[in-house]
């Protein structure tokens, strides 16, 4: 369970205040007590975070900060990404529906639409790209 797999990682992300916590170390790069402080948390229930984030190999900590991983920042990127989709699900739902009639919209115009809908984030056209 406590381990760098999918499953490892995405447990210890699954739990809002964890997701906080590990978003706050990947941008702020603060210590403890300003984690702490800011996400409202007891000690307690700081450092059981931490643990099952270090465990995931998500983090690590070095001269007494926590800082990301390797895996740690490739899985804050994803993350980044998710949490995008999520803030545009409407727009992802439309593209959706302009997928169901595909025998009536050419290729062009389905490209069209992912640019309109979907503005400068690269990535994200890709994936819907490839899905169409």
């Amino acid at each position: 369970m406590f381990e760098s797999s999918v499953s490892g990682i995405l447990h210890a992300i699954s739990e809002e205040r964890s997701l906080a916590l590990f978003n706050s170390i990947a941008i702020e790069k603060n210590d403890s007590e300003h984690h702490i402080k800011k996400l409202e948390m007891s000690p307690k229930q700081y450092y059981s975070r931490i643990y099952v984030l270090v465990k995931a190999g998500l983090i690590k900590r070095q001269r007494g900060k926590y800082y990301t991983t390797s895996i740690g920042k490739v899985t804050h990127n994803l993350c980044t990404s998710l949490q995008y989709a999520v803030n545009n699900y409407w727009k992802l739902k439309a593209i959706d529906s302009f997928k169901a009639s595909t025998n009536e919209i050419s290729k062009d115009e389905r490209l069209d639409i992912i640019n309109a809908l979907v503005g400068d984030d690269d990535k994200l056209k890709a994936i819907l790209v490839d899905i169409f």
